[in-house]
């Protein structure tokens, strides 16, 4: 008789599977003593290939790990992967131009203002670190902003109702939250405001305060 259900949260899976006592199954199938699968459950699951390897070797039995089973969902969200990091990269580039044009419209704006800092005193490298600053300002007040709608977002699809029982147990999207994402965000938010910055932030310093001022 049917004790219990049990239910994985992959629909192929829970609809094709039936867990019985092991004498049972083996008396059903007139097999007695004999086995014809072992599965094994990995604390870490990178070990898989290592461990069906070392069994395969020392036994000579076929064995199959996880990534081997599913190697062509994993080439697809590799694929996905690849797709997803050059969009961001995109952005982040398109975020730099962005930084960068914000430095050199205040460059060419304050020029009159870097002429007097200089002539008081300020050397190159200060007049560099005030606008790489406010480049590091503006690529940080993006990543604070990107953030917070980034997270709202996140949440606002969890919410969503969506049937998707044909692949997953789910009434919605699974989402992935780890705070590394929030870092690498991070990361990259500084090293591209840097880089964006830098660049106008020299062009600053070189500027002559004698020829601005003949200028007007």
């Amino acid at each position: 008789k049917v004790v219990d259900f049990f239910e994985s949260g992959i629909t192929n899976l829970d609809q094709t599977r039936v867990y019985i006592n092991l004498r049972t199954a083996q008396s059903i199938l007139e097999r007695p003593n004999e086995v014809n699968e072992i599965i094994f459950k990995l604390k870490n699951v990178n070990m898989a290939e290592r461990l069906a390897k070392k069994i395969h070797n020392e036994t000579g039995y076929y064995t199959e790990s996880w990534q081997y089973a599913y190697k062509n969902f994993l080439k697809l969200f590799k694929i996905q992967n690849y797709i997803t990091y050059m969009i961001v990269f995109a952005i982040l580039v398109v975020s730099a131009f962005g930084i960068f044009n914000i430095i050199m419209m205040t460059v060419m704006e304050k020029k009159k203002d870097i002429a007097i800092l200089k002539a008081v005193g300020y050397q190159e490298n200060d007049i560099i670190k005030i606008f790489v600053y406010q480049g590091l300002i503006v690529g940080f007040s993006g990543y604070v902003i990107g953030s917070i709608l980034g997270y709202g977002i996140q949440e606002w699809l969890s919410s969503l109702k969506i049937d998707v029982e044909g692949l997953v147990r789910a009434k919605g999207f699974i989402l992935d939250r780890s705070m590394v994402y929030y870092l690498y965000g991070f990361f990259f938010s500084i090293i591209f405001s840097v880089l964006a910055s830098f660049y106008p932030s020299y062009k600053a310093s070189k500027l002559n305060p004698v020829d601005i001022f003949r200028s007007g």
